[in-house]
């Protein structure tokens, strides 16, 4: 009760009554364009993998998809925040809107040179066109017309999970980590400021089920996270508090925007030298303290500087690991908050032409304590020290059709990684694309992240090969295989493994308003035979989906069937279904509903389904369905002013085939999980 007080009194402090402002109602049905954001999600940044990453994933995205880009006043960096944007399409751009006075309507986009299918295919979500600035506008004039947003959402489980239920003292003795120190409600606080092109500020407060608020060190949340972006300054532009740096392919340091393979085969890879805020709720991945990032002519130049405390598991004065839920409920979950300290530093700098480009990148990460894993087969490899860098030099040249780019690095230890691509495009039609890869064992990178297999960027040899053609306007194919191996051990493989990933897909448009999508996706790796080691075996997924919809300019559906087969040389095959409606609805200027059901029966959790459950603004999740099971969602939107949205989210699962769920703390003694959110979100 005590968040809900406070929320609802930050919100009567903050907001002066009866101001105008814009409209933050989501956008949930496409607008000349058959992809929906759901399309975009469910498709493109599928859940089957990490589920933290997938999440942040989406959270990036959606940031960038809630304050859509004006494509009209848009500066080259802002347009480079668009993974799916080179720098050759943003100067493109850039030249045209000077040459034409600007852009009419996102449509003229296929006049631009360069901007190609595949592009336009994506942008239209993170992009509006608002009519070319009249005059400039004095820099006061430009800070009084930015815009305030905040926003606020609740919640809610109508179920009780056994860390909230009351226990003895005796009890609480023999497992005090058993129970939350929180309510079981979650709360989310969002302040957004923007003048365009000239200053951006945030502040992001999370409290987590299970944490306490406003007591044991919370003030009042437990995640309080916020940001300054000063621009401006012809070319330079200064980054305060929390910010996540982006460098070439992310072997030395940057997170890659893209994690899913199914986006790579059909996009033109980028490499971007940037740093941009960090907007979401993910707790570990992101520096904090300040960044400066330069740009004249064709050089630019970026340096940071972090210092941040980590959760880490401590062994006395040792970091056995680090961990990555930002979850502190319990009391084992409190002692290891923010308990290692680490200081961070890097930069870039580099040329870049149409043609091309190269950049110098580096960065380092100091440790307060040792850091060093605890001694398994598949750590034996691992970075062991205090202090840990890297370097790395990313180069990029198109000969024509032809387009070659990558990034080489080494560690401290003169480990080497490196991944490089060749792509050749055909100017309308379709393109092939070769992203190779080889990580070291032993290479360490702590700020690094880029397309591997494995959950560190070590110890990994890949070859993809990728291709997508598109058959008019109204067919898209992409597809893909991804050759692997890990030549030392790894987590479940006590010796070298191999594996491969490959996937087929076609979307049609028809009849204007109509879609339909088909995929097939397999994967196979090797793990340890459990009991027989040495001895190992081939892991094998079989995915299939199969989806059909329709769109117009209120109603967006769509409907289909996953199937899962998951097999292996030693067990027997276990198999899943899921089959699923989803909708969204514009109920003329003021209302918005939208919805989701499915019935799933897996035989088990290695043959889990994957499909994307609405949710509201900034609430990322990929929810996976296992056993057997329905499951329904319902939104509405309400929007009583230009300045004012009201949301509501009401979602139920239910289990026909187990009477409890999860296990441990999280335990929910019922076959039924029914949660209830609620979102307020004001731009002023």
């Amino acid at each position: 009760m005590r968040n809900i007080i406070i929320t609802i009194l930050a919100i009567l402090v903050i907001l002066p009554p009866n101001i105008p402002g814009g409209s933050i109602f989501a956008q949930n049905i496409a607008d000349g364009d058959s992809l929906t954001w759901a399309d975009f999600i469910d498709n493109y940044l599928n859940g089957e993998g990490e589920e933290a990453e997938t999440e942040e994933q989406i959270a990036l995205f959606e940031e960038l998809h809630r304050a859509p880009l004006d494509v009209n006043a848009a500066t080259r960096s802002e347009l480079l925040l668009l993974p799916f944007v080179t720098e050759a399409q943003a100067d493109s751009l850039l030249a045209y809107r000077e040459r034409k006075g600007g852009l009419r309507s996102l449509g003229e986009l296929m006049f631009v040179p360069g901007w190609h299918f595949d592009t336009r295919h994506f942008f239209h979500l993170f992009a509006a066109c608002a009519p070319p600035a009249a005059k400039p506008r004095s820099l006061w004039q430009r800070l009084k017309d930015g815009k305030h947003s905040l926003e606020t959402r609740l919640d809610v489980p109508l179920y009780k999970r056994d860390a909230y239920k009351p226990i003895d003292r005796a009890q609480y003795d023999k497992n005090p980590n058993s129970v939350y120190w929180g309510n079981n409600m979650r709360n989310v606080l969002r302040y957004r400021y923007e003048a365009k092109g000239l200053l951006r500020l945030g502040l992001t407060a999370d409290k987590d089920g299970g944490e306490p608020f406003a007591r044991l060190g919370n003030r009042p949340y437990d995640y309080l996270s916020g940001y300054a972006e000063i621009g401006g300054i012809k070319g330079l532009t200064c980054y305060l508090g929390d910010y996540e740096a982006r460098f070439g392919l992310g072997l030395a340091a940057g997170n890659a925007l893209y994690a899913s393979r199914s986006m790579l085969a059909g996009s033109e890879p980028t490499l971007p030298h940037n740093l941009r805020p960090h907007t979401s709720t993910e707790e570990c991945r992101y520096l904090r303290g300040a960044g400066l990032s330069y740009q004249h002519g064709h050089w630019h130049a970026t340096a940071f500087a972090s210092l941040r405390r980590l959760d880490a598991r401590l062994e006395g004065d040792t970091v056995g690991s680090i961990l990555t839920t930002g979850l502190h409920r319990t009391l084992r979950e409190m002692e290891r908050k923010r308990n290692l300290r680490t200081v961070s530093a890097g930069g870039s700098v580099g040329f870049r032409s149409n043609r091309f480009q190269a950049s110098l990148n580096g960065a380092m990460t100091h440790f307060a304590l040792l850091y060093s894993p605890e001694l398994r087969t598949y750590t034996a490899d691992a970075f062991r020290g205090t202090t840990c860098g890297n370097a790395s030099l990313d180069y990029a040249a198109r000969l024509g059709r032809w387009l070659i780019l990558g990034e080489t690095a080494l560690d401290q230890n003169a480990h080497i990684a490196t991944r490089n691509i060749v792509r050749f495009a055909h100017p309308k039609d379709w393109s092939l694309q070769a992203d190779i890869r080889h990580f070291s064992p032993g290479y360490f990178s702590f700020l690094g992240q880029t397309l591997q297999q494995a959950s560190s960027l070590t110890n990994e040899t890949g070859l993809m090969l990728s291709a997508a053609f598109r058959a008019g306007r109204r067919g898209l194919y992409t597809a893909y295989i991804d050759l692997f191996r890990f030549p030392h051990p790894v987590y479940r493989a006590s010796q070298a493994s191999n594996g491969l990933e490959l996937q087929a897909q076609g979307e049609w448009a028809f009849r204007k308003h109509w879609q339909l999508l088909a995929r097939y996706r397999f994967k196979a790796r090797q793990y340890d035979i459990s009991g027989y080691k040495p001895y190992m075996e081939y892991v094998q997924k079989h995915r299939a989906r199969l989806q059909a919809g329709y769109t117009d300019n209120t109603l967006q559906v769509r409907g289909g069937a996953d199937l899962t087969l998951a097999a292996s040389q030693t067990e027997a095959a276990t198999f899943g279904w899921l089959c699923y409606l989803r909708g969204a609805y514009a109920a003329g200027k003021h209302w918005r509903v939208g919805g989701f059901g499915a019935v799933f029966f897996t035989d088990g959790f290695d043959s889990a389904v994957y499909a994307y459950d609405p949710q509201l603004p900034h609430a990322a999740a990929f929810s996976s369905f296992y056993y057997h099971g329905m499951k329904w969602t319902a939104l509405a939107a309400y929007r009583p002013a230009p300045w004012l949205s009201l949301a509501l989210r009401l979602s139920s699962l239910r289990y026909f085939n187990r009477s409890e769920q999860s296990s441990g703390p999280d335990r929910i003694a019922s076959a039924w999980k029914n949660d209830i959110s609620v979102q307020v979100s004001m731009k002023i």
